[in-house]
């Protein structure tokens, strides 16, 4: 019975994206031919709000690893022939990785959690100054201009750096590159960072964590004893609480810390759409305990 209602559920939201489909099919074919970016901007954020309109309206709620397993897994495909329209729509969790920004709080107080994590992390690479790129990373994302370390201020450095949250793999690669620079320490180059942290999520879904990013977690663990934990494709099953897992008392503590629970409702809309000649990708965010939509982004080409 559960599974058929997850079914339902997973139906209903593939549903509304059809109906968007429907609803601006003559919008993407009109933004791929906009020269002005202005107006694909405009065009952008009238679909956006489509489809934050759609999803609150007409889907039902997921609340527990079972539904969403049934959305991530199966993948859709919807075809308008008389329209020359074809889209492959496919959800991913956006809960696998590790938030580097939560290294610190509000409060401007270190998680020791994570900094001996990173540190671990960086001995494992063979890094040369770990405490002065811990130091670059800290002083980044609290967003003052007091130096940890003397020269960990970037901002002070390079005028257009930005202080504050890391937003992408691109501002923290920032950091990377400031700190080769200055230490002529390429190792740093070697460690998996796409597969280890990410930017905005607040919470590690174990059922979707990456290998990478639980070896970073858990540094006693190796890699290969963690590949049958973690990761939807390593395994045939779903995990509900730590009662489940071979992990002592003080790795399901270090886990909790770190944010890892065994339902999160975020998830990642990735969409791809042909009309005519043309072609386009979208992707956003998409909330399903409040509902919200977030982070659209949207790129056409021939």
């Amino acid at each position: 019975m559960r599974k058929a209602i997850a079914l339902l559920i997973t139906l209903a939201f593939v549903t509304a994206i059809i109906s968007l489909v429907g609803i601006s099919a003559a919008l993407f074919n009109s933004a791929f031919t906009k020269v002005s970016q202005k107006q694909f901007i405009v065009q952008s954020d009238i679909f956006f709000r489509d489809i934050k309109t759609i999803l609150k309206t007409n889907v039902g709620d997921i609340n527990d690893s079972d539904e969403l397993y049934f959305l991530i897994a199966l993948p859709f495909g919807i075809s308008d022939k008389e329209n020359d329209i074809a889209v492959d729509i496919h959800f991913v969790s956006d809960s696998t990785k590790v938030n580097i920004n939560k290294m610190i709080d509000a409060n401007k107080t270190v998680a020791p959690v994570y900094s001996q994590a990173l540190d671990s992390l960086m001995i494992s690479y063979n890094v040369i100054d770990r405490a002065f790129l811990s130091a670059l990373i800290l002083d980044t994302i609290d967003s003052d201009r007091e130096e940890r370390i003397f020269g960990s201020e970037i901002a002070l450095e390079e005028r257009f750096f930005t202080d504050g949250a890391i937003v992408d793999m691109a501002h923290f690669k920032k950091i990377l590159d400031y700190y080769k620079k200055v230490r002529e320490d390429p190792s740093v180059d070697n460690i998996p960072w796409e597969k280890i942290i990410s930017f905005n999520n607040s919470e590690i879904d174990f059922n979707y964590v990456t290998s990478e990013a639980f070896s970073f977690m858990i540094s006693t663990r190796t890699l290969e004893s963690l590949k049958p934990f973690s990761g939807l494709s390593q395994k045939k099953e779903l995990y509900a609480s730590f009662d489940e897992l071979r992990l002592s008392v003080e790795e399901q503590e270090t886990l909790t810390k770190f944010g890892v629970v065994f339902f999160s409702p975020h998830v990642i809309c990735n969409t791809e759409m042909k009309v005519g000649n043309q072609q386009g990708t979208l992707s956003f965010a998409y909330n399903f305990k409040t509902k919200e939509a977030s982070n659209l982004e949207f790129a056409s080409f021939n």
